[in-house]
């Protein structure tokens, strides 16, 4: 637990960092924290998958059905694309956006997770 915690702390540090100035705002942080959380399950899931088969037995013997972290990675793959895009975090989404320019500095963001 402690590791996907420092995993989301990373990601939120890494993209507060380096998005384009002025992209994010406060008004952001919830939305950009659930991106975060999306992006560590992602990572763990897929981390796991690796090491697992594609299928695992099923309920009626004999039988399998897909692996449920594959299950997993589909869900936070696509909310990291839904999230990606509202926040302006992919090439196409940020040429949809027009950010005027800002006169935060990064420290004002430094706080928000502590």
């Amino acid at each position: 637990m402690a590791a996907v915690l420092a995993a989301e702390k990373a990601s939120w540090t890494w993209h507060v960092a380096n998005s384009p100035p002025g992209l994010l705002k406060r008004l952001d942080r919830a939305m950009l924290a659930v991106f975060c959380c999306a992006e560590a399950t992602y990572a763990e899931a897929t981390e796991a998958m690796a090491n697992a088969a594609l299928t695992v037995p099923g309920s009626v013997a004999g039988t399998t059905v897909p692996n449920p972290l594959q299950r997993i990675i589909d869900r936070q793959a696509m909310i990291l694309a839904r999230l990606g895009a509202e926040l302006g975090l992919s090439p196409s989404a940020r040429t949809r956006i027009d950010v005027p320019p800002e006169h935060e500095s990064e420290d004002e963001w430094a706080g928000i997770l502590d």
